[in-house]
């Protein structure tokens, strides 16, 4: 695609999918993880496209990496030359096929996710692995360390009857995460203009140094005046950086704390949250608590995707 061809439409959803990547990719210059979920292949596409516009626009590089080459996946990705702010592009969803099974996605994963230290060292540059889209409640179990410290999740798709409705709210990441303190406090106070600093940057950060962020997050979370909202996202970005460094008791601890007040945290972030605390109980050797956080992230997904999520 040449700056002169027309861009494609794509539904509202991931429309809305590729603003928060582009402006994730404007700021962003070392390592971080990206993770797209997608049904539809022409969006896949359509986005592979605008990505590499948009870089080459700003004198960098698009990388896409061949999932059928000689070499495998993970040595193509550690063999990578990429400059700081160039992206890595690896398509895991055998052109948008809804069945996973034989894709090979889950060996992809598992093993870059044993090699996370080497990849933060090695790779300057962003990362975006596309993956089909019912792979997106299974990642955490195969991949739980680099699930916790994505720097974005996108989900690629056609628009239902609800979509707009349901996804017109603050994007989950990426963009500023709340103006929830706004509405409860009218003006923020020093400590939650903290907070929303921190959350702005945490999502990006976990990948490079997921022990600072940990370490932020708490610190945040012992401070005075911080809204219930905020409190809660807090408490979820703790609970990611504690899986990212094997603390899985403090993971679980706080994805449970972040549970306790559900109904400040939007339906997207109430399912990962459930997703998380999932893992972190099955990392544990708590298989109850996990096959029931679970089901409960099944029930709020299927509730979402039928825009029936109440969030009262």
């Amino acid at each position: 695609m040449t700056l002169g061809d027309p861009v494609p439409l794509l539904s509202w959803r991931s429309e809305q999918e590729w603003g928060r990547l582009a402006r994730l990719v404007s700021f962003e210059d070392g390592f971080w993880l990206g993770l797209v979920f997608s049904s539809e292949r022409s969006h896949t596409l359509a986005l592979r496209n605008r990505l590499e516009a948009l870089l080459s626009g700003r004198a960098r590089r698009l990388h896409r990496l061949d999932p059928d080459g000689p070499d495998s996946p993970v040595r193509q990705i550690f063999g990578v030359d990429a400059d700081a702010g160039d992206c890595v592009w690896l398509e895991l969803d055998r052109g948008g096929d809804p069945s996973i099974q034989g894709s090979g996605w889950e060996d992809v994963l598992a093993t870059l996710n044993r090699r996370r230290d080497e990849l933060r060292r090695n790779i300057q540059a962003g990362l975006l692995l596309v993956l089909p889209a019912p792979a997106a409640p299974l990642l955490p179990f195969v991949a739980l360390d680099l699930w916790s410290v994505r720097a974005i999740t996108a989900h690629l798709g056609r628009d239902d009857a609800n979509t707009e409705d349901r996804v017109r709210q603050p994007a989950e990441e990426t963009a500023p995460p709340s103006d929830s303190w706004k509405q409860e406090a009218g003006s923020p106070t020093a400590a939650e203009a903290e907070v929303v600093a921190v959350l702005r940057s945490g999502r990006a950060l976990l990948a490079s140094d997921p022990a600072e962020v940990l370490r932020l997050a708490s610190n945040l979370l012992g401070g005075p005046g911080v809204s219930a909202s905020l409190r809660a996202r807090t408490l979820v970005l703790k609970g990611r950086a504690a899986a990212a460094v094997s603390d899985h008791v403090v993971a679980y601890e706080s994805f449970q704390a972040a549970l306790s007040d559900a109904r400040k945290l939007r339906p997207a972030e109430h399912f990962e949250t459930l997703v998380g605390a999932a893992a972190a109980a099955l990392a544990l050797g708590r298989p109850g608590p996990a096959a029931r956080h679970l089901s409960r992230g099944v029930t709020i997904q299927r509730e979402a995707s039928r825009g029936r999520v109440n969030d009262a």
